[in-house]
């Protein structure tokens, strides 16, 4: 598990991920989603223009965490 975006290999750069971080959610264009902590509270999205450009499709149950 690569803890910085930046040490990924080449081949892993342009394939979608899910973070664990705000912040590496919100940076990076292949992101998909993220589940975090802020708070104390569990943070769950989904980033709906980028699992459209993956061609991945939510359950039901979770299309309201799209964004």
């Amino acid at each position: 598990m690569a803890k910085n975006l930046n040490k990924l290999e080449a081949e892993c750069k342009n394939l979608p991920y899910f973070a664990t971080r705000y912040k590496s959610y919100i940076n990076s264009k292949n992101s998909i989603g993220a589940f975090y902590w802020r708070k104390g509270r569990p943070q769950l999205k989904l980033n709906a223009k980028n699992l459209k450009k993956f061609n991945l499709n939510l359950p039901d149950s979770l299309k309201k965490y799209a964004q």
